[in-house]
């Protein structure tokens, strides 16, 4: 997964959070900011899709390399 969430607290110096931001864009990662809050964004978003992608599979409708694309 290329997308990682920056989730500073509450007592976290600026200065953390934009070398945190800069060091996953080094990576090659995709830095998103987010809130501290219960459970990730990046979840929120991943099970749904995952979850679309099994019903895909079973129905039939598409094979693992299609919904791999």
């Amino acid at each position: 997964n290329r997308l990682v969430e920056v989730v500073p607290g509450g007592k976290t110096d600026e200065s953390a959070t934009r070398a945190a931001w800069t060091l996953q864009e080094l990576i090659g990662k995709t830095p998103i900011a987010s809130a501290d809050a219960s459970g990730f964004v990046v979840n929120r978003f991943f099970v749904p899709w995952l979850n679309e992608a099994v019903r895909l599979l079973e129905e039939g409708v598409a094979d693992i390399p299609t919904i791999e694309w």
